[in-house]
């Protein structure tokens, strides 16, 4: 690809996020303590169907953990505590591939511009150091009449913003569909989804973005 600006997504793209820390520390414990019922194909498409539902009405993390519990069967009064654990222990952590890409993409010549609907996202670039890799981060909240992804509203905001940036000679990279896909169709303009876990295979035929399980698949050209 040829691309001069790369759009990243941070969380679950080049780091892990609450999401990850939540499906691989949080949720087992809380299974764990309180011997809640447990069946992982059952956890997945409730995940699945409730994150779908909760970028699409653009709802709260609450009300994400909500619907689950709902279609778990789960108790209620657990939602706060799991939710509280997420918040008060999460911690962003870089990928194995992260360094990797962004090194090779600054070789190439390539711009990287971390373009997120997480407001902590340019404090995470910085606890994680990664600034030497990154040109411009933009969120929703540093950006005047920006809505977050999926809304072209972001993309007009970057546009206006970064003189470099064109319809032309961009790509986005994200690890959700419904919010970093769908953003890039509203563009119109080229979309990697990184499915790490293979959590999206049901999706690919019907969107066809690029998909790959990691960043190191995709492929980049000079130029």
């Amino acid at each position: 690809m040829t691309a001069l600006n790369w759009l990243i997504d941070f969380n679950e793209t080049l780091a892990s996020g609450n999401l990850s820390w939540a499906l691989e520390v949080a949720f087992p414990k809380l299974i764990q303590q309180h011997r809640l019922p447990y069946d992982a194909a059952r956890l997945h498409q409730a995940m699945l169907a409730g994150q779908e539902q909760a970028k699409r009405q653009r709802q709260p993390p609450a009300a994400l953990v909500h619907s689950l519990f709902e279609a778990m069967g789960w108790p209620p009064e657990l939602e706060q505590p799991l939710l509280d654990d997420v918040l008060a222990n999460a911690r962003p952590r870089l990928y194995d591939d992260t360094l990797p890409f962004l090194t090779r993409l600054k070789s190439l010549g390539k711009r990287v511009l971390v373009v997120s609907n997480n407001p902590m996202s340019r404090q995470f670039v910085t606890q994680l150091q990664l600034e030497a890799y990154v040109d411009a981060i933009y969120t929703p909240d540093t950006l005047p009449g920006a809505l977050p992804k999926p809304s072209r509203s972001l993309w007009d905001a970057v546009l206006a913003a970064d003189e470099r940036v064109t319809p032309e000679n961009v790509a986005v990279i994200g690890d959700d569909p419904w919010s970093d896909g769908s953003f890039a169709a509203n563009c119109g303009i080229p979309c990697w989804i990184i499915d790490r876990r293979g959590r999206f295979k049901h999706l690919r035929e019907d969107r066809r973005y690029h998909w790959v399980e990691g960043l190191l698949d995709i492929a980049l050209e000079d130029g």
